[in-house]
């Protein structure tokens, strides 16, 4: 780390502490250790602390602000079982205000649920696609509030939300199979239910279409590309 690197770096951690101190001594539930106070009063009367206790205390102060948090729901350990349900619940309730407020244009209806990428265009195209994506982040975040419920994830990631709208585009839009024979005025599929199935299931269909482009590589090359992967991997962790 050059010097300049090593003052912005210094600058940027002594700014964020005292915005998070700020942040900190207005909220009552919050008691500081003693020597954290201290410690803030002695960087702000200009003594010079090394990086790594500036880290220190930057982290210390991040983790009581965050035990003490409240969300725009209230206490998370009230209405909401933690922070991160809490953050699930807002992405579903985003999602379904998002799929309330594009039902209810003409363009999207029975017919439209059949049409493809190909069949359609303008603004009837952007509106359903719009829509399969709503849906599948519905599925994705339904998904992903009971895995965090029932406890088996214990974080909320972005990654797993954009995973699952890929996942619910992918199963509408492009792998979309219409199943007219199945069709009946109690039970429609439609890409609209892929598109919510995907969002659901993104970890099973990325791993059938995996198995699948494997597949076809070892039919057009002779050599499983993927299984070759996965030996080097083992050979890389054994050296560790």
């Amino acid at each position: 780390m050059t010097i300049d690197t090593n003052k912005k770096y210094r600058n940027f951690l002594i700014k964020r502490i005292n915005r998070i101190f700020s942040r900190a001594i207005k909220i009552k539930s919050v008691e500081l250790p003693n020597e954290i106070v201290e410690d803030i009063q002695a960087l702000n009367s200009g003594e010079s602390f090394p990086l790594n206790k500036l880290i220190f205390i930057k982290g210390k102060l991040e983790t009581i602000v965050a035990s003490n948090r409240k969300s725009i729901f209230g206490n998370v350990n009230g209405l909401f079982k933690t922070e991160e349900t809490t953050k699930a619940s807002i992405i579903a309730a985003i999602f379904l205000v998002l799929f309330v407020s594009l039902a209810v244009l003409d363009s999207i209806n029975e017919k439209s649920s059949q049409v493809t990428i190909l069949d359609s265009s303008g603004y009837m195209l952007l509106y359903n696609l719009m829509f399969s994506i709503v849906i599948a982040g519905l599925g994705t975040s339904f998904r992903l509030l009971h895995s965090l419920i029932s406890e088996k994830i214990k974080f909320f990631r972005v990654e797993y939300l954009i995973e699952g709208i890929f996942s619910g585009f992918i199963l509408s839009e492009i792998l979309y199979i219409n199943i007219p024979e199945i069709q009946t005025s109690e039970i429609y599929f439609g890409k609209f239910l892929f598109a919510f199935f995907g969002g659901m299931i993104s970890g099973i269909l990325y791993s059938v279409i995996e198995r699948i482009t494997s597949s076809l590589g070892i039919l057009i090359t002779g050599v499983d590309i993927q299984e070759d992967q996965y030996k080097e991997k083992n050979k890389d962790t054994e050296k560790q």
